[in-house]
Formats: structure tokens, sequence, C-alpha cells
């Protein structure tokens, strides 16, 4: 009993390391992204190619979630991080001595931007695949919802915290970024627990890239979900841009704005942290369905055109987010194989990925030709259409039944 009351203690410890180091970092990258369009917009003057230096960033991100999850899967996962984080710091150094000197080089920034990208990419992956051995039994969903309310958290912090650093010296919030990854690598560093159940050299010799994919293609409850996410990832992104439109067009100042994105992700914190206890009542199915019907009335008090009625839903749609979001990770990190974790999650994060990088650019197509309430309107109905899938998926509605019989050792990575 004692040992297995110190083993707990001390995955504790380890995951408070990764949570707090990987906090700082998603800090310093929220001020970064920030800080990056300011400092391009003041050199520049084009917005067009500030748009060019985020969709570099935002596709390297996306399209390195299937090799990100590759290394995850075949190198030491506690290295990985600490690689991974020293690579995102070298390049944030870069780019914080090219600032100081007042030195733009094109090439140099979008190149910085897609390293940064793969860097998050490996490092969120890695710590992804890494909780079920840093948590106890039956504490993973509480982790998973801390991990997710994190992220809100820094969303909310970082801008504000990046424009007065840029506001007192524009290198600032650069070197913050560099030593915001040194802290990282440094916890990760520290951790103790070993991050994986298999060792390096027990993994089949013909594992693929694809078995990520082919792996949740054949889960009955991991398809679903991962269609039915990508969707309602579009949709929430989408939301974000009609959201600024909105407020924009009514004349609310620029402060307004900020303050309505606020509002909505402490929202988003608030939906995070609440998971855990209505996961303890409710079965993940219910989760799901409660997430896009939620998200779909939220949605529809946008359509008023009222700005405190477009910010009450819009903080609504992201509060009912993380049901959805928390409730997919948890349950694919309990019924995959520890050895397939970081190519699942990387499947998963590219079918995610993709449509958040497209969402702004759609959603303001449709802004733009059809009007705010119509696009409001559409997303609704993408939302509820969801939502009706999502009750007739017999994966997503058989879920409780089904991970509690699941064969981990069924899965085959050969043909």
């Amino acid at each position: 009993m004692a040992t297995q009351t110190g083993t707990r203690q001390g995955s504790r410890r380890d995951f408070t390391l990764l949570w707090t180091g990987q906090a700082v970092s998603e800090l310093g990258s929220r001020g970064y992204g920030i800080a990056i369009m300011l400092w391009v917009l003041a050199v520049t003057g084009s917005p067009a190619i500030v748009g060019m230096t985020a969709t570099v960033t935002m596709a390297s991100f996306a399209l390195f979630n299937v090799p990100a999850g590759w290394i995850v899967d075949h190198l030491d996962r506690k290295r990985t991080m600490v690689g991974a984080d020293l690579v995102g710091a070298g390049a944030a150094t870069t780019l914080a001595a090219a600032v100081s000197a007042g030195a733009f080089v094109l090439a140099h920034i979008l190149t910085v931007g897609a390293v940064l990208g793969a860097a998050w990419c490996v490092r969120g992956l890695a710590e992804e695949a890494a909780l079920p051995h840093v948590v106890g039994d039956g504490e993973l969903t509480r982790a998973v919802s801390l991990v997710e309310g994190r992220g809100y958290a820094a969303g909310l912090a970082g801008p504000p915290l990046a424009t007065a650093l840029y506001a007192i010296a524009p290198v600032l919030p650069f070197a913050a970024h560099a030593v915001s990854f040194v802290t990282a690598a440094s916890t990760a560093s520290a951790v103790k627990s070993p991050l994986r159940t298999t060792r390096l050299g027990d993994s089949h010799a013909d594992a693929s890239l694809g078995d990520g994919f082919r792996f949740v293609w054949r889960d009955p409850f991991l398809r679903p979900a991962a269609l039915i996410g990508a969707l309602s990832v579009l949709v929430t992104n989408g939301a974000g841009l009609v959201l600024i439109v909105m407020l924009t067009n009514t004349g609310a100042a620029v402060v307004a704005v900020g303050f309505a994105l606020a509002v909505a992700y402490g929202a988003g914190i608030g939906g995070s942290l609440i998971v855990p206890r209505l996961q303890r009542h409710h079965s993940a199915h219910v989760l799901l369905s409660v997430s896009l019907l939620a998200g779909a009335i939220a949605l529809s008090m946008m359509v008023m055109g009222n700005p405190v009625a477009a910010t009450v839903g819009y903080s609504l749609l992201l509060a009912a987010q993380p049901l959805w979001q928390v409730t997919v990770s948890a349950t694919m990190l309990d019924i995959t194989p520890d050895e397939l974790r970081g190519r699942a999650g990387g499947a998963l994060g590219l079918v995610a990925t993709v449509p958040a990088v497209f969402a702004p650019l759609c959603a303001g197509i449709l802004t733009v030709s059809l009007g705010v309430a119509t696009t409001v309107a559409l997303l609704t109905v993408a939302l509820l259409t969801g939502f009706l899938f999502t009750l007739r998926a017999r994966g997503l509605r058989a879920a409780p039944s089904y991970l509690l019989g699941r064969d981990r050792s069924s899965f085959s990575t050969r043909p």
C-alpha cells in the first residue's frame, strides 16, 4: 500500500510539473501570436504579410500532426518534450534577436513560424500521450479537463500580457516566449515517471504513420467522434470571426471586442473545469449530445444581432465546447494502446486543426456574401445536424458498455 501511495503521489508531482511548465509555455505562445502580428504590421504595413505568417504557422501545426504522432510513439517521450521545447526556444530566440536588431527578413519569419508550429504540435502530442502515466486511476478526465482549461486561460491572459510587454519594448514578448519554452523544458526534464508501458525496442518494426488513422477509422467511437468534432471546431472558430465582425459593425471599440473575447475564454475555462463532475453522472454519449445542442442554442442567440446577446451566446458556445473535447480526448487516451497514442492523437489532431485553419476564411466569405445573420444561422444548422447525427451514431450511443468491454490488444497494425 505504501508503494502504491508513493507512486500515486509521484505521478501527481509529475503531472504538476508537466502542467505548470506547459502553462508557462502556452502563455508565451499566445502572447507571441499577438506580438508577431503587431511587429510584422508595424514593419511592413501589410495585413497580407501578417496573414501569411499566421497561416504558415497554423498550417505547420496542422500538417505536422502525422509525423509528430510517429515521433511520440517511437522516441522517448520525456526527451521528445524537452527536445521540442528546446527547438522552440532556439527559434524564438532568433526571432527575438531579429526584432531587437530591427532586421526583418520574410523568409526567416516564415521559417520560424513553421518551426514553432511543428514544435507546439510535437510537445502537445507527447504530453497528451504521457498523461495516463502521470495521473492516478480515475483521474484521466480531470487531468484532460485541466489541460483544456489551461489553454483557455492562456488565451485569456497571453494577449494582454504580450501587448503590455510590447508597449515597453517590442523585443520583450519574443524574449519571454523563448524563456517560456526553456521553463517547459526544465519542468519536463524533472519528470521521473516512465511515460510508456512498452520499451522502445518492443515497437512493431513495420509500424507506420498511417496506423493512427487506421485505428481511429476502425474504432466505432472515435470515427464518428472525429468527424463531428471537426464540424464542431469549424463552427466554433468561424463563430469567433463572426462575433468580431458583428461587434465591429455595431461600432464597438477595440477594447470592447477584447473584453467580449476575454469573457468567452473565461466561460471556456469554466466549461473545462465542470466536465469531470458531469462525467461522474452522465455517459459520454449524453455529454457529446449536450455539447452540440447547447452550442446550437448558444449560437442562436447571436442571430439577434445584439452585441450583449452575441457575446453571451459565443461565451456559452465556448463553455459547451470542452464537453466534447475533454470527453473525446480522455476516451481516446483510455481506449488506445500506449504504443499508438501519439499517432491516434495526431490523426484526431489533424482532423480537428485543418477545419480550424480554414474556418475564419469560410466564415469571412459567408459573412461578406450572405450577411452576419444568415452566416450564424448556417453555423447553427450545422451544429444541429451534428447533434442529430450524434443521437443516432451507434458507436457513440454504445460508448459506456463498449468502453467497459474494450480489449486493447485487439488492434493490430498489420493488415
